[in-house]
């Protein structure tokens, strides 16, 4: 086969086989999106400095007040 004289016949069958391929190739990521498979990960501790630096913040910070009886938006 030359390059630049392909029949329609050829153009057609590689353009054939080039979508089998990308669809081969394509096809595991789209199934791996679509499974509702939970995946656990460890829990990793915090150091315990960080409980205080959280404490620390909130205190210093003014906190919204909160109005039990207003409805929700």
């Amino acid at each position: 086969m030359k390059i630049g004289s392909e029949t329609k016949g050829e153009v057609s069958n590689l353009l054939r086989r080039a979508t089998a391929l990308a669809a081969i190739l394509i096809a595991p990521v789209a199934l791996a999106q679509r499974g509702n498979t939970l995946v656990e990960t460890a829990a990793v501790p915090l150091p315990p400095e960080k409980p205080v630096m959280v404490r620390q913040q909130a205190q210093r910070q003014k906190l919204p007040e909160v109005q039990t009886g207003d409805p929700i938006t």
